[in-house]
Parts: structure tokens; C-alpha cells; sequence
């Protein structure tokens, strides 16, 4: 069988989140998330490292999981016997006993059958603390599991990809400079994973300048619905800066590729920028003085007149 070593991390950190259960250990698995790929048949190897309080005994083990919403979240899902992956990986060690503060290496193996099917497969590997009772003997008492990393294994082609991805770009119609608000969706309707990356291009209706924008790399599994906005909304990644400080009526389009090449555009929308009251502050003002020095100078002149 072929060996395939490799290990491909993603683009961006954020798309999933670290699982965290609160305790008063320090646990941590690096790198928080990453892609494998790989082919039917092959064996594949890799590392992780684990950090955790000296002294502390976790055991490793996975589970499945799955886009929890369009927020970018990760939904870890219940114990599945019958997940094929769980009888793919193994872990070299299983279970560590830290014995320094120090990140360990932890080697682990995916055997992937001759027969698997082509497509995605997610799952997380988990780090689960081992109850130790005070005399230091293991208890039979359950703990949650303390931290975890995200895995894509790819056993797919990607030229194979089939489907289409669906850009829905919204805004309100009248927005102020340097606060323009644009939501973005994609819904990945391909059968495979995808990073995306795209840019909002806005061009003025009466200039007809053009700015463009670059949408920060997003990773959208397959089905699964992806929400960006441009504002610091929680939960929700601010995967787009939109410095527009002039105003103006503003032709807006969204742009975005997959990792098949094709370009996906959304609908054009049509947003009104205009002035805010600090922006016309100081025109307002200097239009006031002159017109007050004007009608003083009109006044002192008809007085001496007089």
C-alpha cells in the first residue's frame, strides 16, 4: 500500500473552533485543525502535538462531526460504532501520562481500506482526561472530553467535484461612509469541501469608479451554509473590510471561487451611501461662516453708508 505522509493545513483559522470543556487543567492539541489527504488504500501518518498539565493521564480517541448552523461553528456528534473511521485511526501512544509542561508528540495512523468511497470524511480527535484518585489509582468515574482538533480527510478527487456553489450578497439600501454593512452567504452545494475565496467589488453609479474588496479565505464543508458580514457581529466571522468613506450610489457584487476554479458571482445590489452628520460637520460650518461674514459685511457697509 502506498504511504502518504503529508498533511495539508488549512488556510484559515477560524472556520472551526477549539472544543473546550472548562477545567482547571491547561490542555491544548496543535494545530487546532487540519486537512489530510489521502486515497482508498493508503496508510496514512501523522502528528499532533498535546500539551497538558505535568502529571495529568488523557487517553485519545475520535468522533465525528458536522457544520453546526452558518456561523462557522462545529457540532461534535454522539459516539457512532458504526463511523468507519473509528476503526481507521490508530494512536501511538493511546493514552500519555504528561510528564513535563512541554507539548509531546503524538503519532497516529489512518488505514484507509481498498474499498472506502470517495468523499469527505470529518471527524475531531479527542484528548479525555483519566479520572485519578487520590491514592493515584484510575477511578471509574467520567470526564468530558478536554480539547480537541478538527480533521478533514480528503479521499477524494477533486476534479470529481460535482454541484455548484450559491452567493447571496444583502445590505441596506442607505448606509453612512465608513459603516457600509454587507452580509455575505455561501452555500456549498458541492460534494466536497471548499475553501473559498472571492472579493465585493463596488463601483459608483455616477463615476463609475471601481473598488474591490477581498473576502478573507472561509472553509465551507460540503452542504453546509456560510454566513460572513463586514461589522463585528458574535459569532459571526468579519470576513470582509469595507473602508468606503465617500458617499455616493454604489453597484455591489460578490465574487468567490471554490477550490474547483469556477467563479460564482451573486446578484447586484444597489446601495445609497450618504453623508453622515460628522461628515458634513465642516462643510455645513464653513458654509455658516461665510455666510454670516457675508451678511456682516453687507451690514457694516450699508451702515457706513448711511
Amino acid at each position: 500500500m502506498k504511504k502518504l505522509p503529508f498533511i495539508l493545513p488549512l488556510l484559515l483559522i477560524g472556520f472551526f473552533n477549539i472544543y473546550n470543556v472548562a477545567h482547571s487543567a491547561t490542555v491544548a492539541i496543535n494545530p487546532s485543525h487540519f486537512e489530510i489527504i489521502g486515497k482508498a488504500g493508503n496508510v496514512i501518518d501523522g502528528t499532533f502535538k498535546f500539551e497538558a498539565d505535568k502529571g495529568a493521564v488523557y487517553q485519545f480517541f475520535i468522533r465525528e462531526f458536522d457544520a453546526d448552523g452558518t456561523k462557522g461553528q462545529i457540532k461534535i456528534l454522539p459516539d457512532n460504532p458504526k463511523f468507519p473511521i473509528n476503526k481507521w485511526v490508530q494512536f501511538f501512544p493511546s493514552q500519555i501520562t504528561t510528564t513535563s509542561s512541554n507539548p509531546q508528540t503524538i503519532n497516529f495512523r489512518i488505514n484507509v481500506p481498498e474499498s472506502t468511497e470517495e468523499r469527505d470524511y470529518y471527524f475531531v480527535i479527542l484528548a479525555q482526561p483519566i479520572p485519578i484518585s487520590a491514592d493515584g489509582k484510575q477511578t471509574s468515574a467520567t470526564a468530558l472530553p478536554g480539547v480537541a482538533t478538527n480533521i478533514i480527510l480528503s479521499l477524494f478527487d477533486k476534479s470529481k467535484a460535482q454541484g455548484d456553489l450559491k452567493i447571496t450578497l444583502t445590505g441596506n439600501k442607505v448606509q453612512t461612509p465608513n459603516q457600509a454593512v454587507l452580509d455575505l452567504t455561501i452555500q456549498n452545494n458541492l460534494n466536497k469541501f471548499q475553501t473559498i475565496n472571492g472579493a465585493i467589488e463596488l463601483t459608483s453609479k455616477i463615476t463609475k469608479k471601481k473598488q474591490t474588496f477581498t473576502v478573507i479565505p472561509q472553509n465551507v464543508l460540503s452542504g453546509a451554509v456560510r454566513e460572513m458580514t463586514t461589522s463585528l457581529e458574535p459569532e459571526k466571522p468579519p470576513a470582509i473590510y469595507l473602508p468606503v468613506s465617500e458617499p455616493g450610489i454604489f453597484e455591489v457584487l460578490a465574487t468567490v471561487t471554490g477550490d474547483n476554479g469556477v467563479k460564482y458571482s451573486s446578484s447586484k445590489l444597489t446601495i445609497f451611501i450618504l453623508p453622515s452628520l460628522s461628515f458634513l460637520f465642516y462643510p455645513l460650518l464653513t458654509i455658516i461662516l461665510l455666510i454670516t461674514a457675508i451678511f456682516l459685511s453687507i451690514k457694516i457697509f450699508l451702515k457706513k453708508k448711511n
